[in-house]
């Protein structure tokens, strides 16, 4: 993987289209790979949890029709509250911590309240690396199109990267791999004198 990609925007020179396909091509593998192991991590922690009735308490998510419950009003008043600001503008079970613009939250309360929202946060997460996925996929695509639209595709290029994805491609109009004017050459012979 390209260190210049962990830092979001990045700008990052590729010798050619092929080598901007094959970096995309390992960003689809890697968030590929990063969604399986999430929802590995998921699944236990649903199942740590209890089951399919702890599950629901969880995450919030009823697998029941709507109206089936006869408690379905109390408990999503409860998940509101859970939601909203306190009167203080600071979510119920959260800490926050505050400096200057950068705000970090801290969970708190009993085991099952930090494990649902360890529970969210690994939804967000699935849902926000599936998302990055499936742009990853079109721009890849959109990519391997360029040179049918009259790019050379042994162009050197530098492309601007936000959040691993490739937003903006500028052409250098160079040619990355040019005849070399010198050649060297490994094998030689060299004759005895005598």
């Amino acid at each position: 993987m390209n260190k210049d990609l962990y830092l979001s925007p990045s700008l990052v020179t590729f010798e050619d289209f092929s080598d901007l396909l094959g970096t995309v091509d390992d960003y689809i593998d890697a968030h590929t790979k990063a969604i399986a192991i999430y929802e590995d991590r998921l699944g236990v922690v649903l199942r740590g949890a209890g089951g399919s009735d702890s599950r629901k308490g969880m995450t919030g998510f009823d697998d029941s029709e709507p109206g089936n419950s006869p408690n379905e009003g109390e408990t999503q008043a409860k998940s509101d509250r859970r939601r909203r600001p306190s009167a203080d503008g600071r979510e119920e079970g959260w800490l926050v911590l505050e400096a200057d613009e950068t705000n970090l939250k801290v969970a708190t309360g009993s085991a099952s309240s930090t494990a649902q929202k360890q529970t969210e946060a690994l939804f967000k997460i699935i849902e926000s690396l599936k998302a990055r996925l499936a742009s990853l996929e079109k721009v890849r695509k959109l990519i391997s199109n360029l040179p049918a639209q009259g790019f050379k595709p042994n162009q050197r290029i530098v492309v601007m990267f936000r959040d691993g994805v490739p937003r903006q491609i500028i052409p250098s109009y160079e040619v990355s791999k040019a005849v070399k004017k010198f050649r060297y050459s490994e094998q030689f012979d060299i004759q005895v004198l005598a």
